[in-house]
């Protein structure tokens, strides 16, 4: 792709998903997904809502034209987003939700409202119950190596994980929470397969991750086993775990 003029530019907030630019007299934007990442479908969906409700295509141009009006919305939050790209996301919620769009998807953190989630769940469900004290500031979440997870149930933030790179082709889940009212519909799975995916295109071979002992039977029904790993950080109250990501049987 690049021999022909395109560059990359990123996964933006959505993993396993690459975007391309080529400029000149005709500019081009290319979008690349996994084969099955749902955003594929929901791009659909959204389109064919769209071209199915003429009031929409006016609701959301007159949101677009606001937008670009609007001096704000050139303005990135500190996760580099434009405020026009982030503020049209009610819009799309509301279009998604009419058309009843369920999917599971995995995202990484970007919007305000997305992080109070994902800082909300990880401290109610997971550091909480250990009693832990739970830093929304800590230095993991700028650090390059550290990526930050939420995981929607349809337009709902269901779950939130943490994984962080390590030396060689490692790495570390550091937790994986569900919230509280969807803990019985298996979104622990749906987010831990994701990640794994997401894991193997960036070259991953191994996952480790904390377990705690009422998420041992999870952890090893997805392949984990319980290891010790020198010089390794310890969480008080949790198990070490590794999976070989390579082992596909």
């Amino acid at each position: 792709i690049e021999k022909i003029g395109y560059e990359y530019c990123g996964e933006f907030n959505i993993p396993l998903h690459w975007g391309f630019a080529k400029r000149g007299s005709i500019d081009f934007n290319l979008h690349v997904y996994h084969e099955g990442n749902p955003e594929v479908e929901l791009n659909l969906v959204f389109r064919d809502m769209l071209r199915a409700h003429p009031n929409y295509v006016e609701e959301y141009s007159a949101l677009k034209h606001q937008l670009l009006d609007n001096p704000s919305s050139y303005q990135t939050n500190r996760y580099s987003f434009a405020q026009y790209t982030l503020k049209k996301g009610l819009f799309i919620k509301k279009i998604l939700n009419k058309a009843e769009f369920t999917k599971s998807r995995l995202l990484f953190c970007a919007a305000d409202e997305e992080w109070k989630e994902y800082h909300r769940i990880k401290k109610e469900c997971f550091f909480d119950p250990i009693n832990i004290k739970y830093d929304p500031h800590h230095a993991s979440m700028s650090d390059s190596n550290h990526y930050h997870f939420i995981l929607y149930g349809g337009t709902t933030i269901v779950a939130a994980a943490h994984v962080q790179f390590l030396e060689n082709n490692d790495a570390v889940l550091k937790n994986l929470t569900v919230d509280r009212p969807f803990q019985e519909e298996k979104y622990d799975f749906h987010m831990l397969e994701k990640i794994e995916t997401w894991l193997r295109a960036n070259l991953k071979e191994t996952l480790f991750s904390y377990a705690k002992k009422r998420s041992l039977k999870f952890y090893k029904m997805n392949d984990f086993i319980k290891t010790i790993k020198p010089n390794f950080p310890i969480i008080p109250t949790t198990i070490l775990m590794k999976k070989n990501l390579n082992d596909t049987d």
